[in-house]
């Protein structure tokens, strides 16, 4: 996948569309707030569903890379939010897809950092000098000069930019299944069922069985897939009408689905003074700000307040559905946990790190000759190691690098906080190879392998060369 830089070229012509007029010069969130609201706040999520669910039922067909389509999945979540901020409750006109095509270029072609406002690159500068000078001695990023302060502004707007735009590209089914995975072994290291404070937790926060959340979720997936056939919008389901009901005849009944909507939704509701924070925010701050990606963290919108079988929702982005879930187990639970005061036999985020790890290991069960490294006498080791006769495989298995509270990296230190995480990986596999090399390994030529949970880390934090 390739990031989109801005184009001033506009992919389709503003000449005879209905409502939408070509741009002012220049380029504002308040202006694009604006535009949105020329149309009708049912019609913008109506549209960018229509147009998302597409591509999800023709990814094969389309190609990721062509620019329509990269700019429509990088652009379509915050313009149905900008609808549900700005736009008219009441009659107005509904976009067409030129339309919301041309809106989610506008947001594509938004600033992405301060630019000419020097007063704000500074600030931005000294906050990553600041970052660097709290980082542990042994860092190997608190020995670099503050001057690199600049060049890694520069690489956190491009960290930025491959999260807005990549988040959620290639998000699979399996991608759900296997963070369930990892939360039954998290789960199992934590005492389950036999744990009374965790097991009391885990109530409080779920609500129902962990394996029957997942099923209720995959359920609403699957109803929100067959929602498009004539006179339906796609991703709309109505929970207990028949489209879930008869359509999908499982173990999940209503009250399971609306859990799952209660803890992964948001409401209508909640959108324009959402949209009113925003408007207090500079706009190079827009773009990767939380209060914009509200579908991306809950992404099941709830179209209606009112209790029930017959609860309307909307899930405008297959691909966000899928990504919540995961995060909602490993992440959002975890802080949970951590938080809670209560007394658990383990800490939660180191639980979750061997969690991974055992899965890893069972998931490289078949490779010969790899083994998991179980002490060390320096104290830093990697998880896994293959040796062969010619070189070594050294395996640094990591949850996240990105800190749980900025995943969209809106702040320059979650990007140095990031590098510092995966600086202690190769710290960790370099003293155990030369630990080895001491007690006279004949081994020359290492490689370093650190395996991530997290989507993007090597593309956004430049690490991939």
């Amino acid at each position: 996948m390739r990031i989109k830089p801005s184009s001033w070229t506009p992919p389709h012509s503003y000449e005879g569309l209905p409502v939408l007029p070509r741009p002012p010069p220049g380029r504002s969130f308040a202006a694009l707030a604006s535009r949105v609201a020329l149309f009708g706040r049912d019609g913008v999520v109506d549209v960018g569903s229509r147009m998302l669910w597409h591509i999800w039922d023709h990814s094969e067909k389309l190609d990721p890379n062509e620019l329509g389509t990269a700019i429509v999945r990088a652009g379509a979540l915050p313009v149905i939010a900008l609808g549900l901020m700005f736009g008219s409750a009441g009659i107005r006109p509904c976009p067409t897809e030129v339309e919301f095509r041309l809106l989610c270029w506008e947001f594509h072609n938004l600033p992405e950092f301060a630019g000419q406002d020097w007063a704000a690159a500074r600030q931005e500068r000294d906050e990553a000098k600041a970052k660097l000078r709290e980082l542990p001695s042994a860092s190997r990023l608190s020995s670099l000069p503050q001057q690199a302060a600049g060049e890694i502004r520069g690489l956190w707007v491009r960290g930025k930019v491959v999260q807005r735009q990549l988040q959620c590209v290639g998000v699979r089914v399996s991608d759900l299944v296997r963070a369930a995975l990892i939360y039954e072994q998290l789960r199992h290291l934590m005492g389950g069922d036999a744990n009374a404070n965790f097991r009391k937790l885990e109530q409080a926060y779920f609500r129902t069985d962990y394996r029957l959340f997942v099923r209720a979720a995959l359920t609403l997936l699957g109803a929100a897939t067959q929602a498009g056939g004539a006179g339906h919008t796609p991703g709309r389901v109505d929970i207990g009408a028949g489209d879930v009901r008869d359509e999908y005849p499982t173990d999940v009944g209503v009250d399971d689905m609306l859990i799952v909507v209660d803890i992964l939704g948001c409401s209508v509701a909640d959108f324009p003074r959402l949209g009113q924070e925003l408007l207090r925010l500079p706009d190079w701050e827009v773009k990767s700000s939380p209060l914009l990606w509200q579908l991306l963290a809950r992404p099941i919108l709830r179209l209606d307040d009112y209790p029930g079988p017959d609860a309307c929702i909307a899930i405008p982005s297959p691909w966000a559905l899928l990504a919540g879930v995961p995060n909602l187990f490993l992440s959002e639970f975890v802080s949970f946990l951590k938080c809670s005061g209560a007394p658990l036999p383990v800490d939660p985020e180191g639980a979750r790190g061997d969690a991974f790890d055992h899965y890893l290991e069972k998931s490289l069960t078949n490779v010969v000759g790899l083994a998991r490294v179980a002490s060390s006498n320096v104290g830093k080791r990697p998880d896994f190691l293959w040796a062969g006769d010619a070189y070594a495989v050294a395996i640094e298995a990591k949850v996240r690098v990105t800190p749980g509270s900025d995943l969209g990296l809106s702040s320059i230190r979650s990007i140095i906080e990031a590098w510092h995480r995966l600086c202690e990986a190769i710290d960790q596999a370099s003293a155990y190879c030369a630990e080895l090399r001491a007690q006279g390994s004949a081994l020359e030529r290492w490689i370093l392998v650190v395996v991530v949970q997290e989507a993007l880390t090597a593309t956004a934090f430049n690490m991939s060369r």
